[in-house]
């Protein structure tokens, strides 16, 4: 089989975007006689001049409901030919579109008197609607050309009535009725336009080679060649009812509008793939049978019953055999299996030592401690990466990013690890104020621990530790408890002495951490946690 490169259109992060280019169309002169009838008619600027100022507007809409606001291209004044040729970017990116996403496209005319559909002076001109995906659900890209229904704001509805290109069946069914070609000369036009349009495609995949100047003239050809193909299909299409719309126009089948549009192309095809969640952790055990023990079990995913429940069956198991059955529990995955956890600590308890001190990883082990240390600080550590960065301990003292890693890594119900954990601080590489505010959070409640990470606050500045005095005076929720008949100058490491010592070194700091303590003091709660972090704000304020 052939290898076929793509991207998932759920990996674009960039905004959808939309050039609008040119209108092209015929529509014959309204006949004095419709308006004498509607004199306002007059005034509408589609019929005071063939390249009258017009305006493009362009939303996403999904399930017949909008997704976006639209979009608006700027103002524009036209000497031979109505082009914009301008980017829309719409405020949604690719990666959110579901598959049914829909592009509306309305080109609005400039009218004095508002009629049915007109929003104030605007009136739409036409409107069309173009899926984002196709049928095989590819995003479209390169130029397109859509069909302007006149008179119609476009509805972007799940069965639309303004399509970028009729149905299969409604051009069938206009072959059946309708001649193709006026004559012979239209008839060749027309082949040869779908000849250039497959040329330009490949013109615009790179696939032919770029001549500007002659592509210029070429481009110009091809414009004329369409202005003529589409004034001799209104003449075939021609059926003038004289009929008033709802919205003050005449009826004419004759008009005959095509916009187009271009969309952003990507190097490679973009399919759509809708998000797949992850399946539920269960235990990646499997109850497997011995080849020559006489439980058999029915190959998954058909449905094991109960004892006692279709046991004659002869393709659940032997009518005498004892009944086996699965049951899943919804917790396997989400707790750590006690086995696993014993374990672990077994194997760890064996390579502490003196070869751990010495214990090097390999190129392929390095860079996966590299993309261990780059998580951020709620990113919790699987059981193998904990394993792994414990077991290199020695060699991470010279990254200070290891530092809080490696307290994560540790059970702290093993005094041999704590012990080992707590020899390896003096020697760790002096590491960041973020980092040492972390250790200083409810994760950690070791003494030894916190004393370190203030042990590193005191190396800060005045102007440093303001930066985080409102977290830290947040952190002495943590601190562990000191007794009431103890002195308090026994405990000199912990956070709320040295945040009192600071303080009094330093008005302006002593001022900060006065009104904090106040604020916490003066938040009003029935809790009983909260009555005893007040005792705790209470204490440093007033001690």
């Amino acid at each position: 089989m052939d290898t076929f490169t793509f991207a998932s259109a759920s990996e674009v992060k960039t905004s959808v975007s939309v050039k609008v280019g040119r209108l092209e169309g015929y529509e014959k002169p309204l006949p004095y006689s419709a308006l004498l009838r509607q004199p306002e008619l007059r005034h509408r600027g589609s019929n005071l001049s063939p390249t009258s100022e017009l305006y493009v507007t362009a939303q996403v809409f999904a399930d017949s409901k909008p997704l976006t606001v639209h979009a608006q291209t700027p103002y524009k004044t036209f000497k031979n030919a109505r082009a914009w040729n301008d980017w829309l970017r719409l405020p949604i990116d690719y990666a959110l579109l579901p598959l049914n996403a829909q592009l509306a496209i309305t080109v609005w005319d400039l009218s004095p008197a508002g009629n049915h559909g007109a929003r104030g002076h605007h009136i739409p001109f036409g409107g069309t609607t173009i899926p984002l995906f196709d049928d095989d659900g590819t995003l479209r890209k390169g130029r397109q050309k859509c069909r302007l229904w006149r008179h119609k704001q476009a509805d972007a509805f799940s069965d639309s009535t303004t399509p970028w290109a009729p149905s299969t069946k409604r051009r069938r069914r206009s072959h059946d009725n309708v001649q193709l070609f006026a004559d012979d000369k239209h008839s060749q036009r027309a082949a040869e336009l779908e000849r250039l349009q497959g040329l330009l495609k490949k013109h615009e995949m790179g696939e032919l080679s770029e001549h500007k100047w002659l592509d210029q003239m070429v481009f110009r050809q091809i414009e004329r060649m369409e202005r003529a193909n589409i004034r001799d299909d209104s003449k075939i299409h021609a059926q003038p009812t004289n009929q008033t719309g709802a919205n003050g126009h005449t009826e004419d089948d004759s008009a005959i509008f095509y916009l187009y549009i271009e969309f952003p192309r990507f190097d490679h095809p973009v399919v759509f793939t809708d998000h797949e969640y992850p399946p539920p952790p269960v235990s990646s055990a499997r109850v497997r049978a011995a080849p020559g023990s006489d439980v058999r079990l029915k190959p998954p995913p058909e449905i094991h019953v109960g004892p006692g429940i279709d046991s004659k069956n002869p393709g659940y198991g032997d009518a005498y055999a004892p009944h086996l059955i699965r049951i899943y529990d919804p917790e396997v995955g989400f707790y750590d299996n006690p086995a696993e956890i014993k374990h672990r600590s077994l194997v760890r308890n064996q390579r502490i030592g003196m070869l751990d001190r010495h214990l090097k990883p390999n190129p392929k082990t390095r860079d996966q401690l590299n993309h261990i240390l780059s998580y951020g600080p709620t990113t919790d550590l699987s059981a193998e990466e904990r394993d792994k960065v414990f077991k290199f301990r020695h060699y991470l003292t010279r990254d200070k990013r290891a530092l809080t890693k490696l307290i994560k890594s540790t059970s702290w119900n093993d005094a041999n690890e704590v012990r080992q954990v707590i020899q390896l601080l003096p020697k760790w590489e002096e590491i960041d104020i973020d980092d040492a505010l972390e250790l200083l959070g409810p994760s950690f409640d070791n003494k030894e621990v916190r004393a370190y990470a203030v042990d590193r606050l005191r190396k800060a500045g005045d102007e440093e530790l303001l930066l985080y005095l409102l977290q830290l005076v947040q952190a002495l929720k943590f601190e562990p408890e000191v007794k009431s008949n103890a002195n308090f100058d026994q405990y000199d490491s912990s956070l709320a002495s040295f945040l009192v010592a600071r303080s009094a070194a330093n008005i302006f700091l002593g001022n900060y951490l006065h009104w904090y303590l106040m604020v916490e003091l003066d938040e009003s709660s029935n809790d009983a946690q909260a009555a005893t972090f007040k005792k705790l704000y209470a204490r440093v304020s007033y001690d």
